[in-house]
This record gives structure tokens, sequence and C-alpha cells, in this order.
């Protein structure tokens, strides 16, 4: 997790949980081979449906230590320097985990938006919609391609 402050990185921390230790808790606790827990976690993600809250209910204490870190971390910044982060990106595949925007602003209580590699880049109009739905899967590699540029 980084903190961007008007361009220039001012902190960041790596939080040392992730997507992969979701699927694996899922793998284990339902008894299921790796491929068909990362199945669910991308179909059902942190669904409401009450057929699906035992999958919801593996997962949950994870994204909870997760974002108990990145709450700590926000605090600090704000503590260090006087002033709240105004929003939270998410990027990295593991961030399209359905629902998790809305945990996140839930967790966090700030704005999330994920984030668009490709906002700034030149294509044609009909791969927008695509390229922002795939974005946070690229953000790596398109940051340092663009980082060449």
């Amino acid at each position: 997790m980084a903190i961007v402050d008007y361009g220039v990185m001012k902190s960041s921390v790596l939080i040392n949980k992730g997507s992969q230790d979701l699927t694996l808790a899922l793998s284990q606790s339902l008894g299921v081979d790796f491929a068909k827990a990362e199945e669910m976690k991308r179909e059902i993600g942190l669904s409401d449906l009450p057929e699906h809250q035992d999958i919801v209910a593996v997962m949950e204490p994870i994204l909870d230590y997760i974002f108990h870190e990145a709450a700590v971390f926000l605090k600090d910044f704000q503590n260090k320097y006087g002033r709240s982060a105004s929003k939270v990106i998410f990027s990295g595949g593991g961030s399209l985990l359905k629902g998790l925007a809305g945990y996140g602003v839930k967790k966090l209580t700030i704005e999330v938006e994920y984030a668009n590699p490709f906002g700034k880049t030149e294509h044609p109009a009909f791969l927008s919609g695509v390229l922002k739905g795939v974005g946070p899967d690229f953000s790596v590699a398109a940051g340092l391609a663009l980082g060449e540029l």
C-alpha cells in the first residue's frame, strides 16, 4: 500500500496477506483444490446470498486483517502529516473480488475506486470499457511500460 501526495509517494507499507491467501483459505476450509477455490472466489466474491455465507465467512477474517492494517497505515499518515487521505485506489487482480469496493468503504470509511492505468493512454473508443474492467489486473505492467516512455 502506498500513499501518493500531489504525485509524490510519501509512504508505503507491505501488507503480508492478499488474494492468494483468500484462495488458500477457501481451499483448506472447504476441502476443494486450489483451482476450484479460485473459481469460487472469483465467481461468488463477497456475495450476500445466504447460500454463499460459508464462503464469505472464510474470507472475512483475512479481509478484516488487510483492511485493519490499511486503516492503521492511513491513520499513521494522518497523524504524521495532519491530513487524511482523500481516497483509496484498488489495483491488482485481487482487487476485482466482487463486493470488495463496498467492503473497503465500510471498513475504511473513505472513497474507494479502481485503478485505471489505461485512463491516460490513447486507444480506440470501443476498448474503453474492456480496458477499464481489466485495468486493475494490469496496473503494474502498465505503470512499468509508461515509466519507460
